[in-house]
Protein backbone atom coordinates (compact mmCIF):
# COMPACT_ATOMS: atom_id res chain seq x y z
CA UNK A 1 0.00 0.00 0.00
CA UNK A 2 2.80 2.40 0.39
CA UNK A 3 4.64 1.97 -2.86
CA UNK A 4 1.25 2.97 -4.27
CA UNK A 5 1.21 6.24 -2.19
CA UNK A 6 -1.97 8.52 -2.98
CA UNK A 7 -3.81 6.48 -5.49
CA UNK A 8 -4.16 3.95 -2.55
CA UNK A 9 -5.41 6.39 -0.40
CA UNK A 10 -7.79 7.78 -2.75
CA UNK A 11 -9.43 4.40 -4.27
CA UNK A 12 -8.01 1.53 -1.61
CA UNK A 13 -10.76 -0.69 -3.06
CA UNK A 14 -9.45 -0.52 -6.85
CA UNK A 15 -5.59 -0.35 -5.22
CA UNK A 16 -6.60 -3.87 -3.36
CA UNK A 17 -8.57 -5.03 -6.76
CA UNK A 18 -5.45 -4.67 -9.26
CA UNK A 19 -2.67 -6.05 -6.31
CA UNK A 20 -5.24 -9.64 -6.17
CA UNK A 21 -5.53 -9.64 -10.11
CA UNK A 22 -1.37 -9.24 -10.57
CA UNK A 23 -0.64 -12.12 -7.91
CA UNK A 24 -3.18 -14.29 -9.85
CA UNK A 25 -1.27 -13.42 -12.59
CA UNK A 26 1.68 -14.27 -11.21
CA UNK A 27 0.29 -17.66 -9.65
CA UNK A 28 -0.79 -18.38 -13.11
CA UNK A 29 2.16 -17.63 -14.94
CA UNK A 30 4.18 -20.22 -12.12
CA UNK A 31 1.43 -22.75 -12.65
CA UNK A 32 1.69 -22.91 -16.42
CA UNK A 33 6.07 -23.06 -16.71
CA UNK A 34 5.45 -25.73 -14.20
CA UNK A 35 3.48 -27.92 -16.53
CA UNK A 36 5.57 -26.61 -19.11
CA UNK A 37 8.72 -28.13 -17.30
CA UNK A 38 7.00 -31.50 -16.42
CA UNK A 39 8.11 -35.18 -17.66
CA UNK A 40 5.91 -37.00 -19.75
CA UNK A 41 5.49 -40.95 -17.88
CA UNK A 42 8.17 -41.91 -20.67
CA UNK A 43 11.03 -39.58 -20.44
CA UNK A 44 9.88 -40.51 -17.03
CA UNK A 45 11.11 -43.76 -17.40
CA UNK A 46 14.18 -42.89 -19.78
CA UNK A 47 15.82 -40.86 -16.87
CA UNK A 48 15.26 -43.62 -14.43
CA UNK A 49 16.99 -46.05 -16.65
CA UNK A 50 19.76 -43.44 -17.67
CA UNK A 51 20.17 -43.08 -14.19
CA UNK A 52 20.76 -46.67 -13.77
CA UNK A 53 22.67 -47.34 -16.40
CA UNK A 54 25.09 -44.23 -15.47
CA UNK A 55 25.13 -46.17 -12.23
CA UNK A 56 26.24 -49.41 -13.31
CA UNK A 57 29.23 -47.94 -15.39
CA UNK A 58 30.83 -46.05 -12.59
CA UNK A 59 30.88 -49.33 -9.88
CA UNK A 60 29.14 -52.62 -10.16
CA UNK A 61 28.83 -54.57 -6.71
CA UNK A 62 28.37 -58.00 -6.41
CA UNK A 63 26.38 -60.21 -3.37
CA UNK A 64 26.27 -63.55 -2.48
CA UNK A 65 23.69 -65.34 -0.09
CA UNK A 66 23.36 -68.28 1.55
CA UNK A 67 20.15 -69.41 2.37
CA UNK A 68 19.35 -72.69 4.11
CA UNK A 69 15.71 -73.11 3.06
CA UNK A 70 14.60 -71.53 -0.11
CA UNK A 71 11.99 -73.35 -1.08
CA UNK A 72 8.88 -71.37 0.02
CA UNK A 73 7.60 -70.09 -3.61
CA UNK A 74 6.51 -66.99 -1.18
CA UNK A 75 10.58 -65.73 -0.30
CA UNK A 76 11.52 -66.78 -3.94
CA UNK A 77 8.67 -64.81 -6.04
CA UNK A 78 9.29 -61.95 -3.37
CA UNK A 79 13.24 -61.80 -4.22
CA UNK A 80 12.50 -62.12 -7.96
CA UNK A 81 10.20 -59.48 -8.13
CA UNK A 82 12.08 -57.80 -5.98
CA UNK A 83 15.29 -57.96 -8.51
CA UNK A 84 13.43 -57.08 -11.25
CA UNK A 85 12.07 -53.41 -10.00
CA UNK A 86 15.49 -52.66 -8.77
CA UNK A 87 17.06 -53.76 -12.07
CA UNK A 88 19.25 -56.59 -10.56
CA UNK A 89 20.52 -59.42 -12.33
CA UNK A 90 21.74 -62.59 -11.14
CA UNK A 91 20.97 -66.40 -10.73
CA UNK A 92 19.71 -68.99 -7.96
CA UNK A 93 21.01 -72.19 -7.36
CA UNK A 94 19.48 -74.25 -5.08
CA UNK A 95 20.12 -77.68 -3.55
CA UNK A 96 18.68 -80.39 -1.23
CA UNK A 97 21.05 -78.48 1.53
CA UNK A 98 20.73 -74.98 0.98
CA UNK A 99 20.84 -72.14 -1.97
CA UNK A 100 22.89 -69.48 -3.02
CA UNK A 101 21.44 -66.41 -4.62
CA UNK A 102 24.09 -64.06 -6.72
CA UNK A 103 22.89 -60.38 -6.99
CA UNK A 104 24.36 -57.62 -9.07
CA UNK A 105 24.01 -54.24 -9.73
CA UNK A 106 24.62 -50.74 -9.49
CA UNK A 107 25.42 -49.13 -6.50
CA UNK A 108 22.25 -47.71 -5.76
CA UNK A 109 20.31 -50.58 -6.52
CA UNK A 110 21.75 -52.69 -3.45
CA UNK A 111 19.16 -51.53 -1.06
CA UNK A 112 16.64 -54.07 -2.59
CA UNK A 113 19.69 -56.60 -1.05
CA UNK A 114 17.60 -56.18 2.03
CA UNK A 115 14.52 -58.02 0.89
CA UNK A 116 17.23 -61.30 0.22
CA UNK A 117 19.42 -60.83 3.55
CA UNK A 118 15.67 -60.74 5.37
CA UNK A 119 15.10 -63.94 3.93
CA UNK A 120 18.63 -65.77 4.31
CA UNK A 121 18.09 -64.48 8.39
CA UNK A 122 15.45 -66.10 8.42
CA UNK A 123 15.86 -69.48 7.05
CA UNK A 124 18.76 -69.90 9.08
CA UNK A 125 18.40 -72.94 12.01
CA UNK A 126 18.62 -72.31 15.29
CA UNK A 127 21.72 -73.81 16.12
CA UNK A 128 21.98 -77.06 18.27
CA UNK A 129 24.35 -77.59 21.16
CA UNK A 130 24.55 -81.48 21.47
CA UNK A 131 27.28 -81.39 24.06
CA UNK A 132 25.46 -78.46 26.33
CA UNK A 133 26.18 -79.27 30.04
CA UNK A 134 22.41 -80.41 31.69
CA UNK A 135 20.68 -76.79 33.83
CA UNK A 136 22.40 -76.40 36.93
CA UNK A 137 20.03 -76.56 40.08
CA UNK A 138 19.57 -72.96 39.70
CA UNK A 139 19.06 -72.52 36.33
CA UNK A 140 15.78 -74.83 36.26
CA UNK A 141 14.06 -73.19 38.95
CA UNK A 142 14.48 -70.02 36.65
CA UNK A 143 15.35 -66.10 37.69
CA UNK A 144 15.01 -65.73 41.81
CA UNK A 145 11.92 -62.72 42.74
CA UNK A 146 13.01 -63.09 46.11
CA UNK A 147 10.08 -64.61 47.67
CA UNK A 148 10.36 -67.52 49.66
CA UNK A 149 7.71 -70.39 49.66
Amino acid sequence: MRVLGNEAIQDPTKVEQDVRQQIAERLQTHISANQARKLTPEQKKEKVLKKIEEDRAADTLVAVFRIEDFSRPQWRFKVEVNANQMHLTGCAVATSDMSVVVVEGGTADFCATRLAEHVAAHTRLPAVASDAAPPSDAQARGPSNGIKS
